[in-house]
């Protein structure tokens, strides 16, 4: 469970921002948004569950997000790939020259098996600077391990004979790996368990058509299908009912002769030569009724020939089933692009009302839901850049004097929260 993370000196964010998930105490004019959507994580700490950011075009959203993904890229694969620290160096261009020279902070608080962590790194273009890892198994929060560059301080109640293998093979961890990176070699239970939760984070900045590919393995096991189905169905994309078959590479016509397609053909399209041609190891099938012609289903080739708002519903189902099944965290960029508004808004409420403790992050610029029945003003954040190009992260519930049954979007739009775009005139670029 996301408790909070925080990145500074990253692409457009020069000072230290924080993305917090923690339930403020505030009271809804809906008093049930405050059971449904949020969650008692600890016995002190209860956490949102839904979380909108909004900003104009490029103030720095989606670096929030690409930041994430940096964190969790550097972590998984730091010790394999040198390179990833160096490729994930994209630090803020725009103040003096010292600031060049800063490290990018970076650093996770979250609760894991009751336990509540703060981890995290600096780094720069040439290697980790520092890193530390610190729990709180009781009231006191404790270190379990502190890095500055070379120089790695271990508590050894915490965790046990890293140190004594870090001494035998003094070479084994390089300035561009992280510790958390090599939890696969150290002997140490929670290092694999802390590893695994950030693995195990759904964050994605680009979705559109590529994933589809990956969708369709999941498709092979009946649970999943039919969940992702009814979700298709339900979002009125007219689908019927939907159907993976993988291509062998010995015979393309298998998953003909398996689907009973070829009673088909002739309708104006060959679904076959769309496949091969581009190379697919799956197909996916979407059923539609045919009402002219009576107990007619006809097929369509998923990836050629549905909307690309159906695409991307299909692309994201599986990471909204596995979140909610599981209780993951699902953070998603450009959340709006392609969905109906009332789309967008049913997701919200799924996860808002999910009880496997799943959390949903998204950037959007879909005003539709700023609405104090169904977010709390908690839940809404803001980035906007100061006139220096620099990002700042805040939400709506630090504004005083915002009743909690305000017109959100109302407010936004004109200005009240600050995020929005300052518009020229357009009109005196085409007057005469």
């Amino acid at each position: 469970m996301l408790i909070e993370f925080s990145v500074g000196n990253f692409r457009s964010i020069k000072d230290i921002q924080t993305l917090s998930m923690i339930a403020a105490p505030i009271t809804s004019k809906n008093k049930e948004l405050d059971e449904q959507n949020t969650f008692q994580a600890t016995e002190k700490i209860k956490l949102l569950k839904t979380k909108a950011i909004y900003g104009a075009n490029a103030s720095g959203k989606t670096n929030i997000i690409k930041a994430l993904i940096a964190f969790r890229d550097i972590i998984i694969n730091s010790f394999k790939n040198e390179k990833s620290v160096f490729e994930n160096s994209d630090v803020f261009l725009l103040g003096e020259d010292k600031d060049s020279e800063k490290p990018i902070f970076m650093q996770i608080i979250f609760i894991l098996d009751g336990i509540t962590y703060r981890y995290g790194y600096e780094y720069m273009t040439q290697g980790v600077l520092s890193e530390w890892l610190y729990g709180k198994p009781n009231q006191q929060e404790v270190y379990y391990f502190i890095r500055d560059k070379e120089d790695i301080k271990f508590n050894h109640n915490k965790i046990k004979n890293i140190s004594k293998l870090l001494n035998l093979s003094p070479n084994l961890l390089q300035s561009t790996s992280l510790i958390l990176s090599m939890s696969h070699i150290f002997d140490s239970l929670l290092l694999k368990s802390i590893n695994q939760y950030i693995y195990r984070l759904f964050i994605i900045d680009n979705l559109i058509n590529k994933s589809i590919q990956l969708v369709a393995p999941l498709l092979s096991y009946k649970e999943s299908l039919n969940k992702i189905s009814s979700m298709l169905k339900m979002a009125d994309t007219a689908i019927e009912k939907i159907e993976t078959f993988e291509l062998k590479s010995d015979n393309e016509n298998s998953w003909l002769e398996k689907s009973n397609i070829k009673q088909y053909e002739g309708d104006g399209f060959d679904i076959l030569n769309d496949i091969i041609e581009e190379k697919r190891k799956f197909v996916i099938m979407a059923y539609h009724k045919n009402l002219y012609k009576e107990n007619r289903i006809q097929p369509f080739n998923f990836e050629f020939q549905e909307s690309e708002g159906t695409k991307k519903l299909l692309e994201l189902s599986p990471y909204i089933y596995s979140s909610i099944e599981e209780g993951e965290l699902l953070v998603l960029d450009e959340f709006d692009a392609r969905f109906h508004p009332l789309i967008s808004k049913k997701i919200v409420e799924l996860f808002n009302k999910n009880t496997n403790h799943a959390q949903f992050i998204c950037a959007t610029h879909d005003t539709n839901l700023l609405d104090a029945k169904l977010l709390r003003r908690d839940q809404i954040a803001f980035v906007e850049k100061d006139k220096f190009g620099a990002s700042h992260l805040y939400d709506l519930v630090e504004f005083k004097g915002v009743r909690n049954d305000a017109s959100f979007e109302k407010d936004y739009l004109e200005g009240r929260y600050g995020a929005i775009p300052f518009l020229g005139d357009f009109d005196s670029i085409f007057a005469k």
